[in-house]
């Protein structure tokens, strides 16, 4: 099957790894939410909390890194706002 696209949504395991064995670029929810919170159409936090409300499994470790990206990226845009172009 061709198609063309950017990222192949998916969070099984093994539909992942045969993904990037084929060269296709595997984003997961994750992911997903990530991007669309730093275009500012979600807030990461909110949906970590609704996504632990379900059945979604995933650690703990993973949503707190991910916070900890949003946070680091969200100080450097801080940080560059602040300099004279």
């Amino acid at each position: 099957v061709a198609c063309r696209a950017d990222f192949l949504l998916v969070d099984d395991s093994e539909a992942r790894e045969a993904a990037r064995r084929n060269g296709v670029t595997v984003v997961g929810t994750i992911g997903v939410l990530e991007r669309a919170a730093g275009r500012g159409l979600v807030c990461l936090r909110g949906a970590f909390e609704r996504l632990r409300q379900t059945s979604f499994r995933i650690s703990e470790r993973l949503l707190e890194d991910a916070l900890d990206r949003q946070r680091r990226h969200e100080d450097a845009a801080t940080d560059n706002r602040g300099e004279d172009p």
